[in-house]
């Protein structure tokens, strides 16, 4: 059996706080466009709601939203349910993804685990991946899956993660698409994945994973969540 330790549904108006970071910053990686900015999250109708604009803020021409449980909600091990539509507009980056609290060592030794991203020039696929000391996108050894699913983007699916002791498994809608074993990597060192990490939901906008593809004409869009449950392991 499981524990349930985070179930939100996104009740009320506004997000909760006790539980989420709202952020608001312009310092971006990957040579991504946004700002991100509190006005772009939203809480409506019982849904999150991270809508991307064409507008100049903070020094930047676009903004969007990303929210975090650093500090706040963080676990170790067991399995993430996140029930979400995606964008479509060219240059929409989503993201759900899991950093750790402790990142000592820095990036990417530390970590990172990336439960769901999708790019708005490739409606129908969806990517799953991790980064380590040896295994990361700036080496390109990253282990990564790359998915392809009719009208991924139509809708609400349920992108689903397991956590264990020995390997780390992705889902979406109960489908299992790719597995990492522990053995696949070259040594202790190279799985971070034993201490507490936190979670991440955010729409990047532009930068290197868009591949220089950006149309204005297609913002605002918007990337929703309706549920977001975590489970402790197996009990």
């Amino acid at each position: 059996m499981r524990k349930l330790l985070l179930h939100e549904t996104f009740c009320g108006n506004s997000l909760n706080e006790d539980i989420w970071n709202i952020c608001e910053y312009n310092r971006m990686a990957n040579n991504e466009q946004q700002a991100y900015m509190r006005k772009n999250v939203q809480v409506v109708d019982n849904k999150l709601i991270i809508t991307s604009l064409h507008e100049n803020q903070m020094d930047r021409e676009y903004t969007s939203g990303k929210i975090t449980t650093r500090g706040k909600f963080t676990f170790c091990k067991g399995r993430v349910e996140v029930v979400a539509k995606l964008p479509t507009a060219v240059g929409s980056w989503p993201a759900i993804w899991m950093m750790p609290e402790d990142m000592t060592g820095g990036w990417p030794a530390c970590g990172e685990i990336d439960i769901m991203e999708h790019v708005g020039h490739k409606l129908n696929e969806g990517f799953f991946s991790i980064h380590t000391k040896d295994f990361n996108h700036v080496k390109g050894t990253h282990l990564t899956r790359t998915i392809n699913i009719p009208n991924l983007t139509n809708g609400f699916h349920t992108f689903a993660f397991d956590w264990n002791d020995d390997s780390l498994v992705w889902y979406v809608d109960d489908v299992e698409y790719f597995k990492v074993h522990k053995d696949q990597l070259k040594n202790e060192e190279n799985w971070p994945f034993y201490k507490k990490y936190h979670l991440i939901i955010n729409t990047a906008i532009g930068g290197s994973f868009c591949e220089g593809k950006l149309n204005k004409e297609e913002l605002p869009c918007e990337f929703i969540i309706k549920s977001i449950k975590v489970y402790s392991e197996e009990l």
